[in-house]
């Protein structure tokens, strides 16, 4: 008579045996993508933010009768990298837009490049009248 070692008993059937590595291969990259999705958020409000600082510099530094080049070069300080900045005149004052496409970096497949845009308006203050004079 041959003796075999006993079989303990175990609460999970043998089927189950790797059910934990085939959840993590499946939760894993969902995890990245959602983060990847979150960073890519997080750009795109940054850039926003940005584009809305250049232009209320941009405009405040036309209305007080900065040059053009000047009023650009304030815009260009706080934008978001290549971005577009528009400055026109408007009655009494300025209007400066700036404009930026925010990327995905090189998964543009689950996060598609955004553009973002913010203007500012200025009235032209007094001094800067009487300068144009």
């Amino acid at each position: 008579m041959s003796m075999k070692p006993a079989r303990l008993a175990t609460s999970r059937d043998d089927r189950d045996q790797g059910q934990v590595t085939a959840e993590l291969a499946m939760g894993l990259p969902s995890l990245v993508a959602v983060v990847f999705l979150l960073l890519w958020m997080i750009s795109a409000v940054s850039a926003q933010t940005r584009c809305a600082e250049a232009a209320r510099l941009a405009a405040r530094a036309a209305a007080r009768g900065e040059t053009p080049a000047a009023t650009r070069a304030w815009a260009l300080r706080a934008a978001p990298p290549d971005a577009v900045i528009d400055i026109e005149e408007v009655e009494g004052g300025v209007r400066v837009r700036v404009t930026a496409t925010v990327g995905a970096g090189g998964a543009g497949a689950i996060a598609p490049a955004v553009t973002v845009s913010a203007f500012a308006v200025a009235a032209v203050e007094a001094t800067a009248r009487e300068r144009e004079r």
